[in-house]
């Protein structure tokens, strides 16, 4: 067993094999992201899913359970509306990435780079 694969050398081995560790101006960004896409976007999202499918509900449009009522469509749609919030503010992500000048997996990577899973995906 190599010393990359036992995990000695104090390098973290992310699934590809490939080792990165990530800057803290890279984590920042990343924290920052996740915390701003939970609120102003997926949380709107989410109760807004939630709000309509359940109105779609009690108006008879869509169909309650039998056994267990609204709650599986209702939660069907906040899961929907968490994932399409999340995924609508990754290029605001990549934008700030951008700024930063830092890119995750590649300090290599070229500013004018249009998306950023090109430099993660090679």
């Amino acid at each position: 067993m190599s010393q990359a694969s036992a995990g000695v050398g104090g390098s973290h081995q992310n699934p590809a094999g490939m080792a990165y560790v990530p800057t803290e101006e890279e984590r920042r960004v990343f924290r920052e992201c996740n915390q701003e896409s939970f609120w102003y976007r997926s949380l709107p999202f989410s109760a807004m899913g939630m709000l309509v499918t359940q109105g779609l509900i009690s108006r008879g449009i869509f169909t309650s359970s039998s056994r267990f009522g609204s709650i599986p469509k209702v939660a069907f749609a906040g899961v929907c509306g968490y994932l399409a919030g999340k995924m609508s503010y990754m290029k605001t992500c990549q934008e700030k990435f951008k700024k930063t000048g830092e890119f995750p997996t590649g300090r290599g990577s070229a500013p004018g780079t249009s998306d950023i899973s090109t430099s993660i995906c090679p």
